[in-house]
């Protein structure tokens, strides 16, 4: 079992313990996910990441409660999944969590503004009002207010992307659950959508969980867990933003130490040497053995 969750008082919002699933395909069984174990605290902002096949979009479905455990326990804010009626998991889908495919999966015959709405007609709570005011904030919030009457096939693909992400947020989730949100977008664009999502987290304290094997979701994580065949990895599961800023402070401090060693030499000697003693410190990076490896790299 491998168990991942950062350090502090933060609140815990997912609680993953010792979670497996097993499917039955033909005569055989196949573990997508074993004793899985992990802590998602409120306010992170977090990628599952691990090749085609591996588990990580299982685990999504899970926490999403798209799909059911074989076993294990799952705790969404202080309430266990377990035993909940299809009834009930729908309702805590709707009030608690938002969902990002990579397919974008818009209502085509919907313009933007009733893509956005049309979660909202399940809360009978919301007068019609309401439910516009909701549009009209998400759609301002994505930058599409001149786009609130085009269908699907009007738009963009980056478009789509953040008409999904409005229609996420409209129903005010505590967790926006995201499948490959960068799949089948070019990287300038999904460079774009990625950062509208980390704006959303810093500005907003929205907890985001991708499943991902795009290295831009990663790089961009606060917390990695990589998943293979299965499996939760130990090595997978670390807090990027800690390792660049003290790879950051440690080559500040290294540039300081060379400045006084050489304030006495004439400026272009001294440049010589600094690069000398770079060159010397630098070693050339081995190919990278795993997906948490390949981030750190970047």
């Amino acid at each position: 079992m491998a168990q991942a969750g950062p350090e502090g008082s933060a609140v815990s919002l997912v609680r993953v313990e010792k979670l497996c699933k097993t499917y039955t395909l033909g005569k055989q069984q196949v573990d997508a996910l074993r004793d899985v174990s992990l802590t998602i605290n409120a306010g992170e902002f977090l990628a599952i990441a691990g090749p085609s096949g591996s588990g990580k979009t299982t685990l999504l479905n899970l926490i999403g409660c798209i799909d059911t455990p074989t076993s294990g326990e799952l705790v969404i804010g202080e309430d266990s999944v377990a035993g909940r009626t299809p009834d009930d998991l729908a309702e805590l889908r709707l009030r608690t969590m938002g969902f990002i495919f990579q397919t974008f999966n818009l209502l085509p015959v919907l313009s933007a503004a009733e893509n956005i709405e049309y979660p909202l007609l399940q809360m009978k709570e919301l007068s019609r009002s309401e439910r516009r005011k909701r549009v009209d904030e998400y759609l301002e919030v994505v930058g599409l207010e001149r786009f609130r009457h085009h269908r699907p096939n009007e738009l963009s693909g980056g478009q789509r992307q953040r008409v999904a992400i409005a229609r996420a947020l409209a129903t005010h989730p505590r967790i926006i659950l995201a499948d490959e949100p960068t799949a089948n977008l070019d990287h300038k664009t999904g460079g774009s959508i990625l950062a509208l999502m980390k704006d959303l987290n810093r500005t907003r304290g929205m907890t985001f969980i991708f499943s991902t094997h795009d290295p831009s979701v990663m790089d961009m994580a606060d917390w990695v867990v990589e998943v293979n065949d299965g499996i939760l990895t130990e090595h997978g599961i670390f807090k990027t933003w800690d390792v660049r800023e003290h790879l950051a402070s440690l080559e500040k401090a290294f540039d300081d130490l060379l400045s006084q060693a050489f304030t006495e030499m004439p400026r272009p000697e001294a440049e010589r040497k600094r690069e000398e003693i770079r060159r010397r410190t630098t070693r050339t990076a081995a190919p990278a053995a795993d997906w948490a490896d390949q981030t750190l790299m970047r």
